[in-house]
Parts: structure tokens; sequence; C-alpha cells
């Protein structure tokens, strides 16, 4: 979306545009992650459980959390900061289809070789960015013949995974072609129902699983230990308590509009906020 339609004019609009949508909600998950592990550490049987280090609290700590996010909740928006800052250089290149591809190629070699997954996740972006500019309506017009070579994407990673193959670098390539599998297979079975409000909130899902999905895993050790059911319940049914967790939070900061936008940048909101009072099921 940034490339397609960008032009240097557009530039500064588009940098303060990013400020709302990633730059402050980045800041701020850091924070609140920040003040959540600081807060885990001073509860009785909780604090002996985490396995992190964490230094005591200080305005020194909090700022350092809040700019380069130690608790890794945030990587996604750090590596996409990164690219939407080097998007004007590479522009220049995308917009020449053949040498594009030429330098696509060469960068997907690298990866293979070193395994590099900050390079690999900018071969994801840049190759998306090609794909929009250079083969968009190619790629619609290929429709249901992507179907089955897709899904055997998807199974083929899912099982190298499983079964621990070593294929080096491979694998990871094999994972970036996945997750450009699994969105075009969402295209394709796409349906036209409108979707409800909680199905749009991956960005608030996003900042705010890693934390509750943590603490509920650290809550069923304690109450059942090591033991094998404690094991089924942390894998079937912390994700669900975690997802339920996030909507009824989420249904809750939706009535504070602009506290809601300062979260998720401005992301999944309704027109009518007042309305998913009476949709929340």
């Amino acid at each position: 979306m940034f490339f397609q339609n960008y032009s240097p004019k557009k530039l500064k609009r588009k940098w303060e545009s990013r400020v709302k949508s990633v730059l402050i909600p980045y800041l701020i998950w850091n924070f609140i992650a920040y003040l959540y592990y600081e807060f885990l550490t001073i509860i009785p049987g909780i604090s002996g459980q985490i396995n992190m280090h964490i230094e005591p609290f200080s305005l020194k700590w909090a700022i350092r959390n809040m700019v380069f996010g130690y608790h890794n909740i945030t990587w996604f928006l750090q590596n996409l900061m990164a690219y939407i800052i080097i998007a004007p250089l590479l522009y220049p290149i995308i917009k020449r289809k053949k040498l594009s591809i030429i330098i696509l190629g060469l960068l997907y070699l690298y990866v293979v070789i070193t395994n590099s997954s900050w390079i690999g996740y900018g071969g994801l972006y840049l190759s998306g960015a090609i794909l929009g500019i250079h083969f968009k309506d190619k790629v619609k017009a290929l429709g249901s013949y992507l179907i089955v070579p897709l899904i055997y994407i998807c199974i083929s990673v899912e099982l190298i995974h499983c079964l621990n193959v070593d294929i080096g670098g491979f694998y990871f390539v094999l994972r970036l072609t996945q997750v450009a599998a699994i969105w075009f297979l969402a295209d394709i079975f796409a349906i036209s129902v409108e979707p409800k409000w909680w199905m749009k909130i991956s960005f608030f899902i996003y900042c705010t699983h890693s934390m509750i999905l943590e603490s509920l895993e650290k809550v069923f050790l304690i109450v059942f230990g090591k033991t094998e059911f404690g094991a089924i319940l942390d894998i079937i049914l912390a994700p669900i308590l975690t997802l339920v967790i996030i909507i009824f939070v989420a249904w809750i900061f939706k009535h504070w509009g602009r506290l809601w936008k300062v979260l998720t940048g401005t992301r999944g909101n309704d027109k009518n906020i007042e309305k998913s009072r009476n949709d929340f099921l």
C-alpha cells in the first residue's frame, strides 16, 4: 500500500500518518509492557515464575524500554518502521521491474545462505511492493488456479516444522512464502458478510496477546504444576481465554474513542462506536 500510490510529494503526509499509526502505538505499548512486567515482579507466587531479567523500576529503564522494546511484543512494528524509513530510497528501484526482480532474487539468495530473519522480512516487504506495482492484476487473474499450490506450500512448511527437518535458510524462504500463501488464500475464500467489530481488532490483539497469554500460562503452571493436564489446558484453553479477555477489554476501551484511537493508531474504529454495545456477540 505504501508503494502503490507513492510519490515524493506525498512523503511528508505519509510519514505523518505513520507517526500516528505506527510510532506512537509502538512507544505506548512498549511502556505498557514495561509497567506490566514490573508489576508482575511484585506479585507473590508469580514473581518467581517470570523467566526473564527485569530491572527495578526507573525512569531510565522506562524510556529505554519505550524506545527499544525489550519485552519484544512490538518486534513487528520495529521492522515496519525501518521499512517505512527506507521505502523512499527503495521506490526508484522498485519502479524498475527487471532491476527490482534481480535485486529481490539476490536478496533471497542471501537469506538462503545466511538465514537472516531481518533481511528475510525485508524480502517479504519488497516482494509485496513489487507485486503491488507490477503484478497485481496478473495475480488476481490467476484466481482459483492458485488454491492447490498455495495449500501445498502451507502444508509443506508445517510438516517441515513439525518433523524438525533441517533445510537451512530455505526454511525461512518457505516461511515467507507461506505468509503470502495464507494472505492469497484468505482473499480467495473471502465472503461478502460484514465482519463483527471484534474481528477487526487484529492490531490490538497483536499488542496485548503476549502479556495476557504468558500470565495465564503462569497461573496454570502454579495451579496444576508440570502435569499433562496442565499442559493440555495451556495449549487449548489459554489461547481461548486470552482472546476472550482481549475482546472484553477492547469492548470497554472502544467506548473511549480517543483512547482507543491512540492505542490502535486509529485502526479498527467503527463509525458508530455505540453500535458495538449492541453488536458484541
